[in-house]
C-alpha cells in the first residue's frame, strides 16, 4: 500500500522587514499564529511521514486496518488548473492532474462528495479507502483543463464556487497578489503608503515571507483590507491579467456530467474577521 500524501500543486529590497507585521511581538493576530503553527506541523508531519514510509509502515498499517475493517475517506483539495508550463503555486497542470488521478486509482476508490457523505452515514458500506477530489473558488481553468481530464478518466469531483467571483468580482487575495507583484517589480515609492502596507510590500519581495503577508491580510477586517488595496492599486496600474472565473453556463454544463457544485461563500472572506451579524 502506498501512502496518500498531500499533493501540492503549490528582488530583494533593502527595506528592513524585521518589524513587520506592525503588531508587537507576542501579540500577533490569531490567524498569523495559526499559520505559523500550521507550517511547523506540516514540516513535522512530512518528516514523520517520510520516516514512516521508509520502514514500510504504511503497508503494515493498511493490513491491520483491513483486518479491522477500518477504512478512511480522504478529501483532496485543488484550486486552479492550467496548461503545462503555467506557474502559480495554487495551479496544477492538466497533465499533472491526470498523473495524480491515475496514481490514486491504483490504491484508492475515487468517489464523489455526496457518495462520501452517504458512506459516512453507513460506515459498514465503506469497504476500502476512498478519495474525494475537490476544487475551490471557481476558476475558469477548472472547466478548460480539469473537467476534460475528469471526464476522460471517469473521476467524479466537486467544485466549490464563490458566487461573487462568478458574478464578476475578483477574489480579494488574487487582486492583492497582482498588486503586490507589480509593486515589487516596479519598485514603486512606499513613502505615502500605510506602514503595514509598506512592510507587506517589502516582505513580499522575499519568497520565504509571502505566506506571512497572506496571513496578515487574512487577519485584517475586510473594510481595512479593502481600503489598503484601494490605496495600493492606483500606484500599480496596469496590472497583469487576472485569473478568470467560471461562467454560470460552464457550471451548469459540468453539473450534467459527474461534477458536483457547492457554495464557497460570496467573496471568500476570512470568517473569523467578520462581525457576528454576517
Amino acid at each position: 500500500m502506498v501512502p496518500l500524501r498531500q499533493l501540492s500543486v503549490g528582488n530583494s529590497r533593502s527595506t528592513d522587514v524585521r518589524g513587520w507585521p506592525p503588531e508587537p511581538a507576542g501579540a500577533l493576530p490569531v490567524v498569523l499564529r495559526a499559520a505559523r503553527l500550521m507550517r511547523a506541523r506540516k514540516a513535522a508531519a512530512l518528516l514523520v511521514s517520510a520516516a514512516f514510509a521508509a520502514v514500510g509502515g504504511p503497508t503494515l498499517m493498511h493490513r491491520r486496518r483491513r483486518q479491522r475493517g477500518d477504512y478512511r475517506i480522504v478529501i483532496l483539495e485543488y484550486h486552479d488548473t492550467g496548461p503545462d508550463g503555467a506557474k502559480h503555486e495554487l495551479l496544477v497542470s492538466a497533465s499533472r492532474l491526470r498523473r495524480h488521478l491515475r496514481y490514486l486509482r491504483r490504491y484508492y476508490r475515487l468517489i464523489s462528495l455526496s457518495e462520501a457523505v452517504a458512506m459516512l452515514a453507513r460506515p459498514r458500506e465503506l469497504l476500502e479507502d476512498a478519495v474525494v477530489v475537490t476544487l475551490d473558488d471557481g476558476y475558469l481553468g477548472n472547466y478548460r483543463y480539469a473537467w476534460p481530464v475528469f471526464c476522460e478518466e471517469g473521476v467524479p469531483a466537486t467544485i466549490f464556487v464563490c458566487t461573487g467571483f462568478l458574478d464578476g468580482s475578483e477574489l480579494w487575495f488574487d487582486l492583492a497578489e497582482r498588486c503586490l507583484d507589480a509593486a515589487v517589480d516596479r519598485r514603486i515609492s512606499l513613502e505615502a503608503l500605510d506602514r503595514g502596507l509598506r512592510g507587506a510590500i517589502a516582505a513580499w519581495s522575499h519568497r520565504s515571507r509571502k505566506e506571512r503577508v497572506r496571513s496578515w491580510l487574512k487577519s485584517l477586517p475586510p473594510e481595512r483590507r479593502d481600503a489598503l488595496l484601494s490605496q495600493l492599486r492606483p500606484l500599480c496600474e496596469p496590472l497583469r491579467e487576472p485569473r478568470p472565473p467560471l461562467t454560470w453556463e460552464a457550471v451548469r454544463e459540468m453539473q450534467r456530467s459527474r461534477i458536483e457544485v457547492g457554495c464557497h461563500t460570496v467573496s471568500h472572506p476570512t470568517l473569523s474577521t467578520l462581525p457576528a451579524r454576517r
